[in-house]
């Protein structure tokens, strides 16, 4: 008998989800129902002293030091909110992960189950922009300058992510 490949939210997911722009939240929502694979949401909206704490430890290339205002900062590091701005009260990405193990091996951060859930989510994006729901597509991580070759041709590399971007 085939298991019920039907998941949910984790608590922790869905809070991570309502700091999230509401295009995002159909993307994640509809990526979750298409995939095989059970997902975390690791992170959404993010602080911009978490920003400059990833930028130092070179999870990061965005260093918010850089940018004169809040929202200079904004525009290109799609984590970071302001709540009181409308364009960017949500966060424009999100970071995620696999709920998955096998043998006792923790595969939450493995290369195959993060590119296929981009997979999912950039196919979920495309059809609810299709359909009229989004107005927005999402871009990876793993395929920065969306030129089609994955991985070989980025300068950074962040497989666990996906933002929004305008078509």
């Amino acid at each position: 008998m085939a298991k019920n490949l039907k998941y949910s939210w984790s608590n922790r997911s869905k809070r991570v989800k309502e700091t999230l722009h509401p295009d995002l939240q159909l993307i994640v929502d509809r990526g979750l129902e298409k995939t095989s694979v059970d997902v975390i949401l690791v992170e959404g909206a993010r602080t911009i002293e978490k920003q400059l704490e990833y930028f130092k430890k070179g999870a990061s290339k965005i260093n918010p030091a850089s940018y004169p205002t809040k929202e200079a900062l904004c525009k290109v590091a799609k984590h970071i909110t302001i709540p009181e701005n409308p364009l960017y009260k949500y966060s424009r990405a999100v970071d995620f992960c696999a709920y998955a193990k096998h043998k006792g091996k923790n595969l939450s951060y493995d290369l195959t189950h993060l590119v296929y859930l981009s997979t999912v989510f950039e196919q979920a994006a495309v059809e609810l922009y299709e359909k009229g729901k989004i107005k927005h597509l999402i871009r990876t991580g793993l395929n920065w300058d969306m030129d089609g070759v994955l991985k070989y041709d980025q300068t950074f590399l962040d497989v666990p992510h996906i933002e929004i971007i305008k078509p």
